[in-house]
């Protein structure tokens, strides 16, 4: 297999359609670069995630820390599923109940 070309426009395609385009195309598409156009996508997407992370427009309830009771009640109800367990460990949920 021969070496990628360079490809600035569908860098930019890609950077521009990320939150709007098919996960499959998006992936596709991505395959299809060079490394140095892969690890522009991937670092400006990663800037952006970033300023949103970082922007006052992010919703203040992802930052509500759920007790551990509330998670307990949760967990059980979710057959005390490993991904329910809220930052909690498995004995301090069991306490709760």
């Amino acid at each position: 297999m021969g070496r990628k070309k360079r490809n600035s426009s569908l860098v930019q395609e890609l950077i521009n359609g990320r939150w709007t385009m098919d996960q499959e195309e998006f992936e596709n598409k991505y395959n299809s670069l060079s490394l140095d156009d892969m690890c522009k996508v991937a670092d400006a997407i990663d800037n952006m995630q970033n300023e949103y992370m970082d922007s006052d427009d992010v919703d203040d309830d992802c930052n509500e820390h759920l007790s551990v009771y509330d998670a307990a009640l949760i967990w059980q109800s979710n057959g005390k599923d490993e991904d329910y367990m809220f930052g909690y460990t498995e004995e301090e949920l069991e306490d709760a109940l």
